[in-house]
């Protein structure tokens, strides 16, 4: 198992939190890193959670994630940067000026880290994924509303895939309310895959 602290996260101190874009190339150096280590013979999962089941989300539609590993477990992923921060903006402003600023933010993104809102589009990426998915969201989670857990479902393309789906957990909480459960869904899900 490798588990790492994203960019602007944890001891992490990266400038920059790009909801999963970026991100999603240091998990790919991660992956090949442990495919290195591990060799071909031995499986390999991506799971994360929040703001890295984003990141594991756009990682998982890309050419080097359907080579490399063998399946993708997002629990109460973030789908949408431009809805994040839409929503963020939304509630300091207007309607009218959260949207100029979206878009003067939107700008900026661009000229300074090379890449729109819309790119960190989970949905949009994972599109492209030939790995079994396992998603795992709360209809009651506040951070992450649960369309954007369908929306994610939806983009897959293929049918090796799973929602894991329960009514009243808080954000990332449905292991701590449903352990069992939870341990049993994602258990069967690894070794069906």
């Amino acid at each position: 198992m490798l588990a790492y602290d994203q960019r602007s996260s944890g001891e992490n101190f990266a400038s920059h939190n790009t909801y999963g874009y970026l991100e999603s190339n240091d998990l790919e150096d991660y992956v090949t890193y442990m495919r290195d280590q591990l060799g071909r013979d031995k499986s390999i999962g991506v799971w994360g959670l929040s703001f890295g089941g984003a990141t594991a989300g756009i990682y998982a539609g890309s050419d080097h994630a359907n080579q490399n590993i063998d399946f993708v477990i997002l629990d109460s992923p973030l789908s949408s940067m431009r809805y994040v921060i839409s929503a963020e903006m939304e509630q300091m402003t207007s309607s009218l000026m959260a949207e100029y600023m979206t878009f003067m933010g939107n700008t900026i993104n661009r000229l300074q880290l090379g890449f729109s809102y819309d790119d960190a589009s989970v949905p949009r990426a994972i599109a492209g994924t030939e790995v079994p998915v396992l998603l795992i969201h709360s209809r009651a989670d506040e951070i992450t509303p649960y369309f954007m857990g369908e929306d994610i479902y939806e983009a897959v393309k293929h049918d090796k895939k799973e929602l894991f789906a329960v009514e009243e957990s808080e954000h990332g909480g449905i292991h701590l309310d449903y352990p069992r459960e939870y341990e049993n869904r994602v258990m069967t899900f690894i070794r069906e895959n």
